[in-house]
């Protein structure tokens, strides 16, 4: 999806202005972290929004956007 994306930005007759760049892996563990919400409090409202494990980008998706954005860097 992400190598799509980016293709069809490549495309465009202008280069985008901002990328994002994106964060590193997460180094800390699960107990460091404290408090993050899962599935079972859902009832609470939209847990995926304020969930660290959800929103955590998996190494593969990282490298495609950070050669992505490596690509673009403008010296």
């Amino acid at each position: 999806m992400w190598e799509l994306l980016h293709s069809k930005l490549d495309a465009l007759p202008i280069q985008p202005y901002f990328l994002s760049i994106p964060p590193p892996p997460r180094s800390w563990t699960i107990e460091d972290e404290g408090y993050s919400p899962d599935e079972a409090d859902s009832a609470k409202g939209d847990w995926q929004l304020f969930s660290l494990d959800v929103n955590e980008i998996s190494a593969e998706v990282q490298k495609v956007l950070m050669d992505y954005a490596l690509r673009h860097v403008r010296e």
